[in-house]
């Protein structure tokens, strides 16, 4: 069975991000078409990437935003860097410098001030991370 597998993925390839195959088929990985469910195993691998690599982003933002703040606090920008990525999150200008200054009122009202927090899908996450930068 290796040598077929290693034929296999020398035929398919090793492709990192979505693809469409030849027949137009979103593709990723080893041949996987997206179509075909994944399995809850493969989906906690994928959650348990992307939750540390949040958490390694989250020690780029500047240390005079974080150093001061409480577990909850972090936790936020934690959540939001898994939501919007490290960039999308320094994106949050006025809340990074309220945060450098201590004023978590401000912040939480720049968390609602942004056009993630208007999307309707989104409102209540964004309600909530508020709701947490005020509370620490």
């Amino acid at each position: 069975m290796g040598r077929l597998k290693d034929d296999i993925e020398a035929r398919e390839g090793r492709v990192y991000v979505p693809y469409q195959d030849h027949k137009g088929v979103w593709t990723v990985g080893v041949g996987h078409k997206m179509s075909n469910p994944f399995s809850d195993a493969v989906i906690s691998l994928i959650f348990e990437e992307d939750f540390m690599m949040a958490n390694m982003e989250y020690h780029h933002l500047p240390y005079e935003v974080t150093a001061h703040l409480s577990d909850a606090r972090q936790d936020v920008l934690i959540e939001m860097i898994f939501q919007l990525g490290l960039n999308g999150t320094l994106n949050f200008k006025r809340m990074m410098k309220a945060l450098k200054a201590r004023d978590y009122e401000t912040a939480a009202l720049e968390i609602m001030d942004s056009e993630a927090a208007r999307d309707p899908k989104l409102t209540a996450r964004f309600e909530g991370y508020a709701k947490k930068m005020r509370a620490g």
